[in-house]
């Protein structure tokens, strides 16, 4: 488990394509609620060691924490931090500021693990991707609030098939990208990837205020 910018980086590129699971158009419903919603509110994403709680307005963060992103009404949007010595510093990524998206909407889906289905906005100033895309990431909570909401959780990016041909995603001779990108067709393609988790691409979430 690791976080930093390239973690971030990745999630927000173009549709998630080749990052992750994604399809060519929301699989999931939107009228259905979660049982357990995420908290709205400002989020820490961090590696194992760093002790974040939630703090008031105007206490800064630890300096462990590797990006921050708020939820509120349906959207997710992210603040990438460069960190000196890391992947990619701050000099860096205001470079690439404005490239790539900066959030979205999401649609949490219940399941083992709970499945986030991400709609990114077209990134500021870089091109528009050819075509819109879902992308999906897979959450499993660990501590909701006397409300039900989650508070604390892992994230971590839904992978990509290990072998090709499995049922309900795209063949790569069919793919209208790079085969390093996986189409998923169908709800149960999704669901069947959700539990896989790749070393290093997983962080903890946690709510701050």
């Amino acid at each position: 488990m690791r976080s930093g910018p390239v973690l971030a980086l990745c999630l927000l590129g173009a549709g998630l394509g080749g990052c992750a699971v994604t399809s060519e158009q929301p699989l999931f419903a939107l009228d259905q609620a979660p049982r357990h919603p995420l908290k709205d509110g400002l989020w820490a994403m961090t590696g194992p060691g760093c002790d974040v709680r939630p703090s008031p307005v105007g206490q800064a963060l630890p300096e462990c924490v590797g990006e921050t992103m708020i939820i509120a009404g349906g959207r997710m949007t992210w603040d990438l931090v460069g960190s000196p010595g890391g992947p990619i510093g701050p000099e860096q990524l205001k470079q690439i500021a404005g490239t790539i998206p900066q959030g979205g909407a999401f649609v949490l889906v219940d399941g083992d693990p709970d499945i986030l289905e991400t709609s990114s906005d077209p990134p500021k100033t870089g091109p528009a991707p050819a075509r819109p895309m879902a992308g999906y990431m897979s959450l499993r909570s660990l501590e909701q609030d006397a409300s039900g909401r989650i508070v604390r959780g892992v994230l971590w990016m839904t992978p990509c098939p290990d072998k090709p041909g499995q049922p309900g995603f795209k063949t790569a001779a069919a793919l209208p990208q790079p085969a390093a990108v996986c189409l998923a067709e169908t709800q149960d393609a999704v669901r069947t990837q959700a539990p896989h988790m790749k070393p290093f691409l997983s962080f903890f979430v946690t709510w701050v205020r």
